[in-house]
């Protein structure tokens, strides 16, 4: 119960004060043992009071009841990291991260660990798992770079969005306009684009009152433009200009 009440006090207070840390005997729920839950949340004020060795002894006393919970080894790794013992944050991030390997952010904290470490190949090519997980986090691209390595390109998007289109097809208009200077209305264009190059493969505008040179000159003007690169092969798309 005054465990319990510190808990409580501490988790009020702006600057938690430190909190004993209670010794666990079993991992069961018999009497006198705290429960792993309990045990975290201690942790947690210990470690925002500062006080990162007791933390991890409270953290480690919760990873011996929950020895799969995920959480629990990089809190673990997290008060290693303080305490400058970065071969111990190493080996919790690891758990943390084969418990749960989607999370990217345990796969970060084990590449800073390692880097921290003197692994630098090591932490590179963690932080280059993380991209697998997710291939545009910033953290873990400029964490690659600060090591001495080089990113994998991003994948491309299936598509490009619609204001990528709009960035790609608006500033032509003025290129359009000077090609047929006595030409005022709308002119919608059929535009091809190849996803791999992002250039234009076939374009043509239906507008009537046009002469044969003018509708060439329009066709280059469009045929020039350079879109973002994406997966899918082609992309149609009819995109009206007003002149």
């Amino acid at each position: 119960a005054g465990a319990a009440t510190a808990a409580g006090g501490a988790a009020a207070a702006a600057t938690p004060p430190p909190v004993t840390a209670p010794q666990v005997t079993g991992g069961g729920s018999t009497g006198g043992t705290m429960s792993a839950e309990a045990l975290r949340s201690l942790g947690r004020a210990q470690y925002r009071a500062g006080s990162f060795e007791d933390a991890r002894t409270l953290y480690q006393q919760a990873a011996e009841q929950e020895p799969e919970h995920a959480g629990t080894w990089a809190a673990i790794g997290n008060a290693s990291m303080q305490l400058g013992e970065h071969d111990v944050a190493t080996e919790a991030f690891e758990k943390a991260v084969g418990f749960e390997a989607e999370n990217v952010g345990y796969r970060i904290s084990l590449g800073r660990a390692q880097a921290e470490a003197g692994d630098a190949a090591a932490a590179i090519a963690t932080l280059v798992s993380a991209l697998d997980v997710d291939p545009y986090n910033r953290v873990a691209r400029e964490g690659i770079r600060a090591l001495g390595g080089e990113p994998p390109p991003p994948p491309l998007p299936q598509l490009p969005e619609r204001d990528q289109i709009v960035a790609t097809m608006a500033p032509l208009r003025q290129g359009l306009a000077d090609c047929a200077p006595s030409f005022e209305g709308q002119i919608r264009f059929q535009v091809i684009i190849e996803g791999p190059t992002g250039s234009v493969m076939f374009s043509r505008g239906d507008a009537e009152n046009i002469s044969e040179e003018e509708g060439q000159c329009m066709d280059s003007v469009v045929q020039g433009a350079q879109f973002p690169r994406f997966q899918q092969e082609t992309l149609e798309i009819f995109y009206p200009y007003e002149l």
